[in-house]
């Protein structure tokens, strides 16, 4: 078996209502809207970004595990619209494990209508057939219930629960981690269909936007 990063030149990915692409710093801004909002972070078990050095600081450390195929990360963009409204990715290849570790923030403007289910099908796709993991997981604040159910709906399943093992904020935190298989040609056409039939559920953030 072998694992497939086919990232030069960036894999550009297309959906009904979206474009997946690279992030540039032209894309700092936007970033920085996202990065900073309280309630996108609220889940991350990071704090909000400051100021615009340390986005730019976050794209190069994305940049670089891109060209160490370590990770990959797409800006979330409307077809038509360039403007980044959210961003999705592995945060990470375990490559001797054939298996990624998906990551996911979005705008609260764009929140419950399908955005994020949209933009995970693709990614999930890419991930099992192009890469050719085995299987991705997610990390999630147990409290994080509308991530939760993104992830249920598409059939990750529940493989762990450990008790405040993250520090954060003064506080300890648990995590719960979610894991999907790589489908049969069965199972993903019936995932497709599924998916397309549950666009306008709430879309919101991994404990880890990316």
């Amino acid at each position: 078996m072998t694992l497939h990063f086919c990232f030069d030149p960036f894999p550009v990915l297309s959906t009904p209502r979206l474009v997946l692409r690279q992030v540039y710093d032209s894309d700092i801004p936007e970033i920085y809207f996202l990065r900073s909002n309280e309630e996108v972070m609220k889940y991350t078990g990071k704090a909000p970004a400051k100021n615009y050095d340390e986005i730019l600081k976050y794209i190069q450390d994305q940049r670089a595990g891109l060209a160490r195929k370590k990770s990959i990360l797409w800006a979330i963009t409307l077809k038509g619209d360039p403007q980044v409204i959210g961003l999705i990715g592995y945060r990470r290849f375990i490559k001797e494990h054939f298996r990624g570790e998906v990551g996911y923030g979005l705008y609260p403007t764009h929140q419950h209508n399908g955005i994020m289910q949209e933009a995970l099908t693709a990614v999930l796709d890419y991930g099992f057939k192009t890469i050719g993991l085995h299987s991705v997981e997610a990390n999630v604040d147990k409290e994080n219930l509308a991530s939760i159910r993104l992830l249920e709906r598409n059939n990750f399943t529940r493989e762990a629960h450990f008790k405040e093992n993250y520090y954060f904020n003064g506080r300890f935190i648990d995590s719960v981690i979610y894991s999907l298989l790589a489908p049969t040609n069965t199972e993903h056409a019936e995932h497709k269909l599924h998916s397309l039939s549950h666009t306008h559920h709430r879309s919101v953030n991994t404990k880890t936007v990316h």
